[in-house]
């Protein structure tokens, strides 16, 4: 059985429509008021500009960064040193094998693709796979076709940072396209503005599987499930498959969320002109999709 909802407006510029289409446990919750909420610990207050109507609303296929040039890398090897060795734009293949304890800051419109069991290992110590780095940030970088596991980034930050903090997301235009992002400590994948999350498995992470703020994300195709496993985050934090807060134009689609603890989809404070459609979402021990204080 299909079920359609749709919340009322009560006006045009301070609650857009939200849509959700799911199976089995479905909830949306529209919260006027910040008691009771769950709060992130990147919320701010809503900039003056997100009180304007939409202008935009997030792509519906990957932006591929340019590269003119391809490096082989080898397990073994340093990504980093490679990263730094090459140009803005060079492309990255990285054999298969394990890369241990490898912590990148790309330069803009890198690509990283790698082969079939190409895995990074963060050894339970190392906090990020892929981050954003410091001034001047990266933007349009590619992710693509890795294992990303057992590394230990801080609570609602992302083996693969894209983006953050607020209000500022810093980077723009990454793309993450099916790898498989399990066992991290926290979060598996953490949004930035324009990020692109398709196509991935992202399973028993510790806390949460996709978070993050910013303009036109896109979260299409992924299977998102088992986070929070061990339970060690109860209800009252962010926990869960995926929790959103502060964007504009974010779109959730087709993608299955099941088995997480807590809710499944979960847009909480700030979130403007959200598109929530053709998700399977069951069997999470909170919320199916909850839009609370959005």
């Amino acid at each position: 059985m299909t079920f359609t909802f749709k919340l009322a407006r009560r006006t045009a510029r301070f609650c857009p429509p939200v849509r959700g289409v799911a199976r089995g446990a479905l909830m949306l919750l529209a919260a006027a008021a910040a008691a009771g909420c769950n709060s992130d610990d990147s919320t701010a207050p809503v900039s003056p500009d997100q009180t304007t109507e939409p202008t935009q609303i997030a792509p519906s296929s990957p932006e591929l960064a340019t590269t003119a040039t391809q490096v082989t890398i080898s397990p073994g090897q340093s990504i980093q040193a490679k990263v730094n060795s090459y140009p803005a734009g060079t492309q990255f293949l990285l054999k298969a094998g394990t890369y241990y304890s490898q912590r990148v800051v790309p330069k803009s419109g890198n690509a990283f693709i790698g082969e079939p069991g190409a895995i990074l290992d963060g050894k339970g110590g190392t906090r990020y796979a892929f981050e954003r780095g410091n001034s001047p940030y990266p933007n349009n970088v590619v992710i693509k076709g890795l294992i990303v596991q057992h590394y230990a980034p801080p609570e609602q930050q992302g083996a693969i940072l894209a983006g953050g903090p607020q209000p500022d997301q810093k980077t723009t235009g990454w793309l993450v396209q099916d790898c498989e992002v399990r066992y991290n400590a926290t979060g598996g994948i953490r949004t930035g503005n324009k990020t692109q999350i398709i196509g991935n498995f992202v399973h028993h992470n510790g806390q949460l599987g996709i978070m993050g703020s910013g303009d036109s994300v896109l979260v299409q195709n992924n299977e998102i499930s088992y986070n929070n496993y061990q339970n060690l985050y109860p209800f009252g934090v962010a926990l869960g498959g995926g929790k959103f807060v502060n964007t504009r134009w974010l779109t959730v689609r087709g993608n299955k969320v099941h088995d997480n603890q807590g809710n499944g989809l979960w847009t909480d404070i700030g979130n403007r002109y959200a598109l929530i459609e053709n998700n399977v979402v069951d069997a999470n021990s909170g919320a199916g999709i909850m839009h609370e204080i959005s």
